[in-house]
C-alpha cells in the first residue's frame, strides 16, 4: 500500500539526477503553461536514489578536482556490479558502478569534456533515423550549457552553466605529447571544436576547474532551488516501478522512501526517465515493459513486449600496458592530462575516430578499479593506454528476479567479435611504439614490466572505462524502443533521456553527450506542448 502526504501531482517527474537529468529539470523547471492570458511555472519533481555528496560518508572527497579512482572505490557513493564471467576474457567477472549520489555519474566520474565526432552524431540521423541528432542541430545545445574560454565563438559555449577548462599539464605529459607528435599524431588545439577532424593528439579538457569537480546537480538544480518553488527534489527515493493505465499511459511512479515507505507520486504531462544505462531499463522492466519471454520467466507481469530493452548494451573498453621509469616523477593529476585521437587507416577525415588515447605517470598507487591488478609502484608508474570507440560486441542486460533489489544480471561480451580482438593488437602495438620512442625514452628511460600469459595481454588486460549506453536505444526503425523525440514506443506520456537511447556509441567519454541528451529532451517537450519560455 502506497502512503502518501503533501503535494503528490507534478506537470513532470524526472527521473534521476545525472548528467541528463539533471539538465532537463533545470531546463523544464524555467518554462511556464500559459493558461489564457496569464501562465504559471511548470511545475517539476526530480527523483534521486541517493543524497548529494556533502551529506554521504566520504563524500567530501569528490568535491576536491577529479578523485576519480578513490570515487568510484567507496561503496557509500557507487553501488558495485559484477558482470558475469565473461567468456571472451577467460571467464573474468568485470567491475560495474553506479552512482548513487545526486548528480549521478558527474559526482564520481573523471570529469573528462569530450562532445565526440560530429561524425558520431551524423551518423546517428543519417543511418538510424534519428531526426534533429545531427551534430550542426545539437552544436546550439551545446554551447547553451558550457563555458569555456578557448576555442572559436562558432562552436564553443561562453556563458553556460558549466565551466570548462584544460588541465595544468606536467613535465611527463608533456614528453609524451611531444612523442605523439613525432609519431604521426598532429596537435590540435582544440578537440572539440571544428569539423569533425579529431585526430591528434591534445590537452585534455575538464570540468574540474580550479581543482573544484562541478557535480551537476549543485551546478544546475541546487543554484536555482532557493528561485524556483515550482522544482521540488526528493532525495533517498528509489523508484521502483512505473504506473502504467489500462491505455499505457504512464501517469506517474512508485517509490521507495529512506524510511522504506512505498509512496506514488503523478505526473499530469509526462515522465522523464533518466537513470542511465542500467538504471532506467531495470525500471522498464520492473513495470513490465520489455521482452515478453523475459519478464514471464522473472514473474514480472507484462505490460508491453518491447524485446529490444536491456539488450544491444555497448561499453569503451580500454587496453594499456605500464612501463617503470628509472627515476621518480613529478606528481600528476587523478587522470589523463592529454587526450589523442587516432584511426586505423588513412581515411580518418572520412569517419570518426578509431580509439582515444590516455596518459599517466606518477600515482602514489594503483588507480582504483579503473586498472584492475597493478602493482603498486610509487613514483614510477607510466602507463600509455588506449579506449577502442566503437566495438562491435554488444552485451545485454535483465533482471534475475521480480525483486527490485536484486541487482541486474550484466553480460558485457567483450571480445566476442573477432574484430576487436585484432583491433585491440593494433593499438596495443601502437602504444608500445609510443612507449618505446625515442623521443619519449629520451626523456623519460622506462621499461615495461607487466607479466602477461599471452603475448599482447589483451584477455588478462582488458578493462571498462564505465561508458554504458544504447541498452533503450532510439532509431526510427521498428526495433528501437524509444523514437527519435525521445518517446517510449507503445507507452504514452514517457521520455527516456540518457545514455541508455544512444543508438551507437561515440568517440567520447559520455558525460557532454548525456548533457546534450538532457537539453535535447527539455528542447523537445517544450515545443510538442508548446511550453513558454
Amino acid at each position: 500500500m502506497a502512503e502518501n502526504s503533501g503535494n503528490n501531482t507534478f506537470d513532470f517527474i524526472v527521473v534521476g539526477s545525472g548528467a541528463s537529468g539533471c539538465i532537463a529539470a533545470n531546463r523544464l523547471s524555467s518554462f511556464s503553461i500559459a493558461e489564457g492570458a496569464s501562465k504559471r511555472p511548470v511545475s517539476v519533481l526530480l527523483l534521486e536514489r541517493g543524497k548529494p555528496a556533502a551529506e554521504t560518508e566520504g563524500g567530501d572527497v569528490v568535491s576536491h578536482g577529479t578523485a576519480f579512482s578513490v570515487a568510484i572505490g567507496n561503496p557509500n557513493l557507487v553501488d558495485h556490479l559484477f558482470t558475469e564471467p565473461e567468456a571472451g576474457l577467460n571467464g573474468r567477472k568485470m567491475i560495474n558502478f553506479a552512482s548513487k549520489v545526486a548528480g549521478g555519474g558527474t559526482a564520481v566520474n573523471a570529469q573528462m569534456y569530450v562532445r565526440g565526432s560530429p561524425f558520431d552524431y551524423d551518423k546517428w540521423e543519417s543511418e538510424h533515423g534519428c531526426s534533429g541528432w545531427s551534430y550542426n542541430a545539437l552544436l546550439p545545445l551545446f554551447k547553451s550549457f558550457e563555458s569555456f574560454d578557448g576555442g572559436s565563438d562558432e562552436y564553443r559555449g561562453r556563458t553556460g552553466e558549466i565551466k570548462v577548462g584544460r588541465v595544468t599539464v606536467t613535465d611527463a605529459h608533456r614528453v609524451y605529447i611531444d612523442a605523439a607528435r613525432a609519431n604521426g599524431f598532429p596537435w590540435v588545439d582544440d578537440y572539440n571544436s571544428g569539423d569533425g577532424k579529431r585526430d591528434g593528439v591534445s590537452i585534455l579538457q575538464t570540468t574540474a576547474v580550479d581543482d573544484k569537480r562541478q557535480i551537476l546537480y549543485d551546478t544546475a538544480i541546487a543554484s536555482v532551488l532557493a528561485q524556483r518553488p515550482n522544482l521540488q527534489v526528493r532525495f533517498n527515493a528509489t523508484v521502483q516501478r512505473l504506473l502504467i493505465d489500462a491505455d499505457k499511459l504512464v501517469t506517474g511512479v512508485e517509490y521507495i522512501d529512506a524510511e522504506g515507505a512505498v509512496r506514488q507520486v503523478f505526473a499530469q504531462r509526462e515522465v522523464v526517465l533518466s537513470a542511465g544505462a542500467f538504471g532506467s531499463v531495470k525500471i522498464l522492466m520492473l513495470s513490465g515493459v520489455g521482452d515478453a519471454e523475459h519478464l514471464k520467466e522473472v514473474g514480472v507481469p507484462v505490460v508491453l513486449d518491447s524485446p529490444q530493452v536491456g539488450r544491444n548494451l555497448r561499453d569503451h573498453p580500454h587496453i594499456f600496458t605500464a612501463f617503470r621509469a628509472k627515476e621518480i616523477l613529478q606528481p600528476t593529476v587523478d587522470l589523463t592530462e592529454v587526450i589523442g585521437f587516432g584511426s586505423f587507416d588513412e581515411t580518418f577525415d572520412k569517419h570518426a575516430p578509431d580509439y582515444q588515447l590516455y596518459f599517466f605517470a606518477r600515482r602514489d598507487q594503483a588507480p582504483g578499479f579503473f586498472f584492475e591488478a597493478i602493482p603498486e609502484l610509487k613514483n614510477h608508474l607510466v602507463i600509455f593506454g588506449a579506449v577502442l570507440n566503437h566495438p562491435k560486441s554488444t552485451g545485454r542486460v535483465s533482471l534475475r528476479s521480480s525483486n527490485p533489489s536484486d541487482p541486474l544480471k550484466v553480460v558485457e561480451n567483450y571480445l566476442a567479435e573477432k574484430d576487436d580482438y585484432e583491433a585491440f593488437q593494433k593499438i596495443l602495438r601502437l602504444l608500445r611504439k609510443l612507449a618505446t620512442s625515442k623521443e619519449f625514452q629520451e626523456k623519460i628511460p622506462c621499461e615495461e614490466f607487466i607479466p602477461r600469459d599471452d603475448p599482447l595481454g589483451i584477455e588478462k588486460g582488458l578493462g571498462t572505462t564505465f561508458h554504458y549506453c544504447s541498452t533503450a536505444k532510439m532509431g526510427a526503425d521498428a526495433a528501437s524502443p524509444v523514437a527519435p523525440n525521445l518517446a517510449f514506443k507503445g507507452l504514452q506520456g514517457l521520455r527516456v533521456a540518457d545514455a541508455s537511447v544512444m543508438p551507437t556509441q561515440l568517440s567520447a567519454n559520455l558525460q557532454v553527450s548525456c548533457f546534450v541528451i538532457g537539453a535535447k529532451v527539455a528542447d523537445i517537450i517544450r515545443e510538442e506542448h508548446g511550453l513558454v519560455v
